[in-house]
């Protein structure tokens, strides 16, 4: 499709996601902005795989680079922190005592005012980094309805704001109507 129906196409999909976030959208909107959603979401992550060394295993789900406020409550470990990535999938962060991989943590994610998740997340990898801290990846467990609905609204959001410089991006949307 070409360069200009993709603007266009954007353009529409700023005007939903701009209503999503005021949860003013019609049923047939938000059906169609849920899809546009996924669409771009679906760009981002083969944009983000192709972007991948060949020997790293692909992601199965898009990431942003976002430092958002997470408090972590797991036995032997509660910390509040800042991620380093966020995805529809988890997130990872810097704990100081990390707990073991395997561990399920209580999880609470600000992505603004009046606007959090709460939920499990599982710990799925440990990376110590220096002496005093490690970095934590952890994979939700089970987040599905308004917290999923948030997260992936926060994560367009972070795309948005960033897609109309990423060509990478463009060439990977391909668009249905």
């Amino acid at each position: 499709m070409p360069h200009l129906q993709k603007r266009h196409w954007l353009g529409e999909l700023v005007r939903l996601h701009e209503r999503a976030v005021h949860e003013a959208l019609s049923s047939p909107e938000h059906a169609r902005y849920s899809g546009m959603r996924a669409q771009v979401l679906s760009a981002v992550l083969a944009a983000q795989n192709d972007a991948l060394e060949p020997e790293r295993r692909l992601r199965r789900q898009p990431r942003v680079q976002r430092a958002v406020p997470v408090r972590i409550d797991a036995p032997g470990c509660k910390a509040q922190a800042l991620t380093f990535d966020l995805g529809a999938g988890g997130f990872a962060t810097l704990v100081g005592l990390p707990p073991p991989v395997g561990t399920v943590a209580s999880v609470a994610l600000t992505l603004g005012p009046a606007r959090s998740i709460h939920g499990k997340a599982r710990v799925t990898a440990v990376r110590k980094r220096g002496r005093a801290a490690a970095r934590v990846s952890f994979a939700f467990d089970g987040l599905a309805g308004p917290g999923r609905e948030l997260l992936e609204r926060f994560l367009l959001d972070t795309v948005l704001a960033e897609l109309s410089s990423s060509r990478e991006v463009l060439e990977h949307l391909s668009l249905e109507e």
